[in-house]
């Protein structure tokens, strides 16, 4: 009879997707900036959270050490399920409370085309259908706007609360 082969080493756990900002704990899975944001947004595990700042690693820049940030600069990802309405954007915000809120004039983050899996500033300017919007890349007026799945972007928080300010790049 043969034995089965043990694994060693650390398991590797699926992160999870927090739906709210509230929700964000250890072992989700989020999108957060290194020092500037014109440097783009790239996926980031968060470790612990205190006092509304986590601990993050980066997901795939294993070699980099752990960093903090407010959980207010943190993007959520689509959490892979419809979900209840929520509200439209907070008082004073720029962006949605939750997913079913999305919509023109909203700040989003949105992958780019490319290998490298950053995702960007942008803000939607039009609502194609139920699932895709026009979306037209902050700082960049001559690029022309792309059309994304409203799952395949990125909240902001919604509130003037996150330091994150989306604003043309450096020149």
């Amino acid at each position: 009879m043969s034995k089965k082969p043990v694994s060693k080493g650390k398991s590797l756990k699926t992160p999870r997707l927090p739906v709210h900002w509230s929700d964000i704990s250890a072992g989700c899975l989020v999108l957060s900036f290194e020092d500037d944001i014109a440097d783009g947004f790239w996926p980031a595990v968060v470790q612990a959270v205190k006092n509304d700042v986590a601990t993050l690693k980066w997901q795939k820049r294993l070699d980099r050490r752990p960093f903090k940030k407010a959980i207010t600069d943190l993007a959520l990802f689509w959490p892979g399920q419809d979900l209840p309405s929520g509200g439209e954007a907070e008082a004073g915000g720029k962006g949605p409370t939750s997913w079913s809120a999305l919509g023109v004039g909203h700040e989003i983050l949105a992958g780019e085309d490319g290998p490298l899996g950053q995702f960007w500033p942008g803000k939607i300017i039009e609502q194609l259908d139920g699932e895709r919007l026009s979306i037209e890349w902050v700082g960049y007026p001559d690029v022309p706007p792309v059309e994304r799945s409203r799952r395949s972007l990125a909240l902001l928080h919604p509130s003037d609360e996150r330091s994150v300010k989306l604003r043309a790049p450096k020149q």
